[in-house]
């Protein structure tokens, strides 16, 4: 661990080096105008990323100092895992809510996560679908959308483990916060404020990651398009997974799970999932749940997740274009039904 005493002198050393040059060059300070504030930038960047680093040292306890490698390898398995894939009925309802009103209705279909080492996917399959008669022409609309959004969650969270990741925070029952974000956000942040050899080093990495997503200032910063910004992982010593944040830049999805053991494999019980779009296309803002339960496990210890891709990819082909559009509005946010 990094003496306190150590990382004060880090800053300290910091700071003079940049607020030296700016002493060199006072006497021209007024002649080149703001031209010090990138100067003054850095300076600010450097304090708050040591201030981040000092912070994760103190602020945990020290009982959470299980190193961040071994909390992502026990979420997805260490090369020795055992692989498997679970099968599951689910059940459950949805809703949606707008300025315009509220929607509900019911689905049913089958669950199925796959186990590698090192991988993990989950994919929900609606088979069956009740909505309200004025909106059954859209049904096909609305499966898709469900089973886009469970998968959508699961390609983020499989690259959680390409994300730079800190110990946010420990919770009671020995559970840990994980909050990663992503990497080309931290580079750029590195490029622009700091020094290069900074991207090299993962504690830096770490602390300026922190610094990102927790400084008030950064918060629009760090808002982008596209893949995820950053996950929010709630996790415990073996692995389980209890709860799953997803930003956007305009949409947060949440999943909380709840578990039982099948034979000796952690399955999931229920799965709640919340979202909120800020903007949706043509409707505002937009929230919603879905709330899934889970029975008839089976485990068959030979996953075979490419022939579902397969098989499930032809089924799509042959959905009507209605439901192909839906799947298509946006490759890079969860759709909307």
């Amino acid at each position: 661990m990094i003496a306190e005493e150590d990382l004060v002198a880090a800053m300290i050393l910091l700071i003079t080096s940049h607020c030296g040059t700016l002493a060199k060059t006072d006497g021209r300070l007024v002649k080149r105008g703001l031209h010090w504030l990138p100067n003054l930038a850095t300076v600010i960047y450097f304090i708050a990323a040591v201030l981040m680093m000092l912070a994760a040292q103190v602020g945990v306890p020290a009982r959470a100092q299980e190193p961040v490698e071994t909390l992502i390898a026990q979420i997805f398995g260490t090369k020795d895992a055992a692989a498997y894939e679970l099968q599951a009925h689910a059940r459950g309802m949805f809703s949606l809510t707008t300025g315009g009103g509220f929607i509900a209705g019911t689905a049913a279909g089958i669950f199925r996560e796959w186990r590698t080492p090192g991988s993990r996917r989950w994919r929900v399959t609606v088979q069956e679908l009740e909505l309200p008669w004025l909106l059954r022409p859209f049904s096909g609309a609305a499966r898709a959308s469900i089973e886009q959004r469970v998968e959508a969650q699961s390609e983020a969270f499989e690259s959680f483990q390409n994300y730079d990741v800190f110990i946010s925070e420990e919770l009671a029952g020995g559970q840990y916060v994980l909050v990663g974000l992503r990497r080309d956000l931290v580079d750029e942040a590195i490029t622009r404020f700091g020094r290069s050899v900074d991207k090299q080093d993962v504690s830096s990495r770490r602390a300026i990651a922190r610094w990102l997503f927790t400084a008030p200032s950064m918060q629009s910063w760090i808002k982008r398009p596209g893949q995820p910004y950053a996950l929010k992982v709630v996790t415990d010593e073996s692995g389980l997974v209890h709860e799953l944040q997803v930003f956007y830049e305009r949409t947060q999805v949440g999943m909380k799970f709840s578990y039982l053991t099948v034979g000796d494999k952690p399955a999931w019980k229920e799965l709640l999932s919340t979202f909120a779009n800020s903007n949706a296309k043509g409707l505002g803002r937009l929230e919603g749940q879905l709330k899934l339960g889970f029975a008839d496990y089976k485990v068959d210890l030979t996953p075979r997740w490419q022939d579902v891709d397969r098989a499930e990819s032809e089924n799509r082909a042959r959905e009507s274009g209605e439901g192909n559009q839906a799947g298509q509005s946006d490759p890079t946010e969860p759709s909307v039904p």
